[in-house]
């Protein structure tokens, strides 16, 4: 099955947000509010010439094993060595095989495949329950593991039970999911025709590594945006595709009204310029909250280079 290399690896491989556009969300449907899309690389993990190479792996910040694949030995060998090195790998409990030690995945199976309860929590702080991040709109089951001393809880279930944990390996870490494959029970039956139903752990996943990764962040959910890494920085895309108002048999029509004031959040980029490419406007840069502003009309784009040294 081919995996997938999210969230921006490549400096000319953007992750993209789409917090809600046109209310269509990551997986078809029109009811979520937070779905999170990312242009990635999709790699066979394990063709016949042998294991991916490393020399390809570290293109990539992190590794998202997707679709039923037990890693052989020289492939568990190949992604542990990408861990050490600082990439993050997200692997399920259905795709670990026999290969990882639990030392290195956070976490070992206790055999058991157990209902997942509806509601989803961040961990547990003392006494309190964590906060509630999401409901599955569908059953789950999950496959239950003890977590090792080292790896961190991210989801629970209502009773406790771990989604997700994080372990530190080296440079980097492994999230390891609970959920079988991360889709609900049935998903395989689902016609590719068929209107998608959301998969909640697939977009907190997502999105969690976007926030994560990502040097820059977007305020407004509804404006799409990309980067690439360039040697002096940056270029951040934004695409306003609200407020465009058009069919086969009339002209285009924009609406002024839905024109968008962006704010850039810069967080620890340290940039001497910010320039929107397409007028050659410099835009200030508020030094006390790192941020800056850009106006982008109805079905426009705005493009910004960001100039800063050291990113990679």
């Amino acid at each position: 099955s081919p995996t997938v290399a999210p969230a921006g690896m490549r400096g000319n491989i953007p992750p993209y947000s789409m917090g809600k556009p046109s209310g269509v969300t990551a997986s078809g449907s029109t009811s979520a509010e937070n779905a999170t899309v990312v242009a990635c690389d999709m790699i066979i993990p394990e063709p016949p010439s042998g294991p991916v190479s490393l020399n390809v792996l570290k293109n990539y910040r992190a590794f998202f094993m997707s679709g039923e694949h037990a890693p052989s030995k020289a492939l568990a060998e190949r992604l542990m060595e990408y861990v050490q090195g600082g990439g993050t790998l997200i692997i399920n409990t259905r795709q670990i095989g026999k290969c990882f030690p639990a030392a290195f995945l956070g976490g070992s199976l206790t055999g058991k495949t157990l209902p997942a309860g509806k509601e989803i929590f961040a961990p547990a702080s003392g006494s309190s329950r964590g906060e509630k991040l999401f409901t599955l709109p569908k059953e789950y089951e999950y496959d239950e593991i003890l977590p090792e001393k080292s790896a961190k809880v991210l989801l629970t279930d209502a009773n406790g039970a771990v989604m997700a944990c994080a372990n530190d390996v080296g440079k980097g870490r492994v999230i390891l999911t609970t959920p079988c494959m991360l889709v609900h029970k049935g998903a395989e039956k689902l016609s590719q025709h068929a209107p998608w139903p959301e998969f909640p752990f697939i977009n907190w996943i997502l999105k969690s590594l976007v926030q994560d990764l990502v040097p820059v962040s977007v305020d407004l959910p509804e404006i799409q945006y990309g980067l690439n890494v360039l040697s002096d920085g940056l270029l951040l895309y934004l695409f306003n595709n609200e407020g465009v108002h058009k069919t086969g048999a009339t002209p285009e029509k924009l609406d002024p009204a839905e024109t968008r004031t962006v704010t850039i959040d810069l967080k620890k980029l340290k940039p001497e310029a910010v320039t929107e490419l397409r007028s050659g406007k410099k835009l200030e840069i508020d030094e006390k909250s790192n941020t800056c502003k850009v106006t982008v009309g109805p079905g426009d784009v705005a493009v910004l280079k960001i100039t800063a040294k050291g990113l990679q």
